[in-house]
């Protein structure tokens, strides 16, 4: 694949291809039913590419609003083969631009409400956690969240539907850096039934996962949330969505 950074590209095929965070954990899609998936967060395409490969024919909707990273994203998109629209924007709670923070040496962490000490606080626990003496973390963190600024554009999830008149959406995936909230209240009252599952990366600050938790419950989705023991300490989380009647599928097909 094309890519911004080797190091960040290798994290991502072992966090998606091999430890597989998009697949299992109650999470089924049937490749063959109607439905789309929204990539909400796309980057260099990973994600994209993983459900590509694992739900062929299956329409993908990948969305990055961070100009260096979508160019890299439809590059892969092409070479790939992977039969999806790639959008140049930012979903949000309402239209509009707003200033988006890039981190040449971790694109993926970059976002609308980047913070470059607090992101790298979670790189640092991460890396501890990992091992690393805190010392060798600080140094390799010391020019890693040198920030750049971009315009971007807003959308919402709504907008989109309402668009192409999508009438199923299989699975929302949503890695925003922090936005995440702001993804989930672009979706009108009458479009949350066309959401079948989500899973969600949330940084729990503020009260923000009991909020998504909630707001999920109300629209009639079960949720489990799981923490990988290398975020301890981090506030990082992932939400994993169901519908009822989708739990009841899966049991049945078991």
């Amino acid at each position: 694949m094309f890519h911004l950074h080797a190091g960040e590209c290798v994290f991502l095929y072992e966090e998606i291809f091999e430890r597989r965070c998009y697949a299992g954990n109650g999470l089924r899609l049937d490749q063959n039913a109607p439905g789309c998936i929204f990539d909400v967060g796309a980057n260099i395409g990973m994600a994209t590419y993983f459900f590509h490969k694992e739900y062929p024919g299956k329409k993908i909707f990948a969305f990055e609003p961070n100009p260096r990273a979508f160019e890299v994203l439809s590059a892969n998109v092409a070479r790939l083969g992977i039969e999806a629209t790639v959008l140049s924007c930012a979903l949000s709670d309402s239209p509009g631009t707003a200033k988006l923070t890039h981190y040449p040496n971790k694109s993926c962490m970059s976002g609308l409400y980047a913070d470059p000490e607090a992101d790298a606080r979670t790189t640092r626990a991460y890396m501890i956690n990992e091992g690393m003496d805190p010392e060798d973390a600080d140094f390799l963190l010391s020019e890693t969240f040198a920030p750049e600024q971009y315009d971007c554009t807003l959308t919402t999830v709504s907008s989109i539907i309402d668009r192409d008149r999508i009438e199923s959406i299989d699975l929302l995936k949503i890695d925003v850096e922090k936005a995440e909230l702001d993804v989930l209240r672009g979706i009108r009252s009458e479009h949350w039934p066309l959401i079948r599952q989500a899973v969600i990366e949330v940084h729990d600050f503020g009260g923000r996962l009991a909020s998504i938790r909630g707001l999920l419950e109300t629209h009639g989705f079960h949720s489990t949330v799981k923490q990988d023991p290398k975020l301890k300490g981090t506030g990082l989380y992932d939400l994993i969505a169901v519908r009822p009647d989708e739990e009841t599928r899966g049991s049945r097909a078991r």
